[in-house]
């Protein structure tokens, strides 16, 4: 028994056999672009192909680990927004701005310790669907040096800062 995947132009990107169709253990690769494809079973003389449809799907996963935030495109077609970071802090409350272009299976990594005064925050993503908060002590703990060295790429993303105490 075997399994073949075509794309539009009738190149095999996938392919699959076993002495059963219970051996087989098939799965499309998550970045697969959208479009038609053909498949084709073939098993002692016999056939069947069918056409497959991938649907578009942008989307992104997030994930934190206390300093960084780190952005992953787990859908099948390049992702390009805006995407704005809120920091809830003791003293005051902070908006990242960051444009995204990401491939599929691409990640950005942001520094959030790097771009925001030592506090503790609670951050949330809002434009991202089911992204969840996150509470974090930032602090940049770099040598004096070494953020002078930063300062020439200062970024200026953040793009409202409010002063006294969140409510």
């Amino acid at each position: 028994v075997s399994f073949s995947l075509f794309d539009k132009v009738g190149s095999i990107i996938l392919y699959e056999s076993g002495t059963t169709p219970a051996d087989f253990k098939l799965q499309l690769p998550k970045s697969l672009q959208a479009g038609t494809y053909t498949s084709r079973a073939t098993s002692t003389g016999l056939t069947t192909t069918s056409i497959l449809v991938i649907e578009s799907i942008e989307s992104v996963s997030v994930s934190f680990d206390n300093r960084t935030l780190v952005i992953v495109n787990t859908g099948n077609i390049n992702y390009a927004q805006g995407l704005v970071i809120n920091l809830t802090g003791t003293k005051k409350s902070l908006v990242l701005s960051e444009d995204i272009e990401l491939e599929p299976g691409q990640e950005m990594v942001i520094d959030l310790y790097k771009e925001v005064p030592e506090d503790d925050y609670v951050i949330s993503i809002p434009e991202i669907a089911d992204a969840p908060v996150y509470e974090a002590h930032l602090e940049d703990e770099r040598s004096n040096l070494r953020k002078v060295g930063d300062f020439t790429g200062i970024t200026g993303r953040v793009v409202k800062q409010q002063t006294g105490t969140p409510g």
